[in-house]
């Protein structure tokens, strides 16, 4: 089964560790409706923002280690 016979018209989707957008391109091309986009990466966000039709991009990442101070591991 494809990702077109798993995405319906309307429906939210979710890209995390976007890159470059390659799954939010696929996902507005089958009619996806809400589209998140989720990339650390500057330089992908930088061009996820200037090139990719994504309706919410989100400039973080999350991690399951913690930082010395005992936080968890989050970028922005």
């Amino acid at each position: 089964m494809g990702l077109q016979a798993l995405v319906q018209y309307g429906d939210v989707c979710v890209d995390v560790g976007a890159n470059v957008g390659t799954f939010v391109q696929r996902f507005k091309r089958y009619g996806a409706g809400d589209i998140w986009a989720i990339e650390p990466d500057p330089r992908c966000d930088e061009f996820l923002r200037r090139e990719v039709p994504a309706d919410h991009i989100v400039s973080m990442a999350l991690g399951d280690h913690e930082f010395a101070t005992g936080d968890p591991l989050v970028f922005r």
